[in-house]
């Protein structure tokens, strides 16, 4: 079962998720409407069906074409009414797929009964999206208190569709929407869910944007953000949208991942889970060899009002320190790889000792509970067990640190049951270099830099 309700499970959510992997996506019928077009001559791209005997037609928004790692991207998959009169229509079918779909797309029903989509990896199209596999999740995997009103979508019903656009009006109760209401828009956003730091709170699970998906095999997701351990950023790679309504129209609208090519000074990433950001910069892209390399690490609240965060331990990578004892009193860390990495495959690199060991009596590290910090600052306090005596409970300090590089370190670094070997500086060799910045919220800053001879 993909997600857990407290008190109560949809019926038909359990049924379908059984049986989701039986179904050939998306359906196929005589009448179907697979033309897909695609437009951004005046503005953001456009997909677009072709248009239903009814004058209805499926379209597809997006606010990009591309997006590099960790972005996300604006999707909204609308029905249009193209005609200039209204259009009223009875007795709906509701697309097989939109109901398959709402499993893997909400943590809830689905806010729509006649419009739905799913993401797919890959580029796909309507000649070969029977081979596509399953669409990625982009509800969480689980909460913890079941949905008001759950059970199922129930009869679509009838509905008037408004002149020349979206609007419409029901004339039979379906979907929330009431017989004589104001009109609403036949739409859905396309989002990857994000419960933040309240996972009880239904409401509270959405997203906004499209930036990766979840992996419901981890057996302790822990909380349901983007820093779970569940949650994957997309890796760099096309991607395909799949909208389709109950009048059989498709829609397939791609979007491209991009590994980050920055040859920036500095870079900052905003964690929408956590509320901070964190800021890495470089002194230069590019050094002689024997040059030092200057590197600036902080943490910044930019919200309106303090925020109290509490410890998570989920660091990107291993390997991120700042000083010869580790990161002590510091909730993020750097490492430096050399070779050109980005998110996707930076495990496959190895980390230079960027800091010189040795026999240094290092106090242990504190386990502190929550870091506390003021509106609009880097400036944090820290809460709970904050030994060693350095590290000072309910007393603020600058969430930064620059430390210079002047080369990397071999030895030094104590091995059980063998004599301590001395401690040697290595210059940096010409070649490229990856400087990885990361927090214990899973925020992963990139930046690049290159030693000339």
């Amino acid at each position: 079962m993909r997600r857990k309700e407290a008190g109560f499970i949809a019926a038909q959510a359990a049924i379908f998720v059984g049986v989701i992997a039986l179904v050939s996506l998306p359906l196929q019928s005589a009448n179907e409407q697979q033309a897909s077009t695609s437009s951004a001559l005046a503005g953001p791209p456009a997909f677009t069906s072709g248009v239903s005997p009814q004058g209805l037609q499926l379209e597809v928004t997006l606010n990009s074409s591309s997006i590099q790692s960790h972005g996300a991207i604006s999707a909204r998959v609308e029905v249009l009414n193209t005609l200039n009169r209204n259009v009223t229509l009875s007795g709906l079918v509701q697309n097989q797929n939109i109901l398959e779909w709402s499993g893997d797309d909400y943590v809830c029903d689905s806010p729509s009964t006649i419009v739905g989509f799913a993401l797919f990896q890959g580029h796909f199209a309507a000649g070969n999206i029977s081979a596509a596999g399953q669409p990625l999740q982009l509800a969480p995997p689980e909460v913890i208190y079941g949905c008001q009103g759950a059970g199922g979508p129930g009869q679509v019903g009838a509905v008037t569709f408004l002149p020349e656009g979206d609007q419409a009006v029901a004339t039979t109760d379906f979907q929330g929407i009431y017989e004589g209401s104001q009109p609403v828009t036949v739409s859905v956003n396309a989002t990857t869910g994000d419960c933040g730091d309240n996972p009880e709170l239904v409401g509270f699970c959405t997203g906004k944007g499209l930036s990766g998906y979840w992996n419901d095999s981890i057996p302790a997701p822990g909380a349901l953000n983007f820093t779970s351990p569940a949650f994957v950023y997309f890796p760099p790679g096309e991607y395909t949208i799949v909208a389709a309504d109950d009048w059989n129209q498709y829609v397939y609208a791609t979007f491209v991942v991009e590994r980050s090519t920055s040859t920036s000074l500095t870079s900052t990433y905003v964690n929408g889970s956590s509320g901070l950001s964190l800021y890495l910069g470089i002194n230069s892209t590019v050094l002689t060899t024997g040059q030092n390399l200057s590197i600036s690490i902080s943490e910044y609240n930019w919200a309106n009002t303090p925020q109290n965060v509490s410890a998570a331990a989920h660091w990107p990578i291993s390997n991120l320190t700042l000083y010869p004892c580790g990161r002590i009193g510091y909730p993020f860390g750097v490492a430096v790889l050399r070779g050109n990495y980005e998110e996707g495959n930076l495990s496959s690199g190895t980390t230079l000792q960027i800091v010189e060991g040795g026999s240094q009596s290092c106090p242990s590290t504190p386990s502190s509970n929550n870091y506390y910090f003021e509106t609009h600052s880097d400036k944090a306090a820290l809460s709970g067990d904050c030994t060693p005596s350095s590290v000072s409970c309910g007393q603020s300090y600058y969430m930064s640190q620059t430390i210079a590089i002047t080369g990397y370190w071999t030895g030094g670094v104590p091995i059980p049951m063998e004599p301590l070997t001395p401690s040697v500086l290595h210059p940096l060799q010409p070649g490229e270099y990856t400087v990885v910045g990361g927090d214990e919220w899973g925020t992963e800053v990139i930046l690049h830099f290159v030693v000339q001879g």
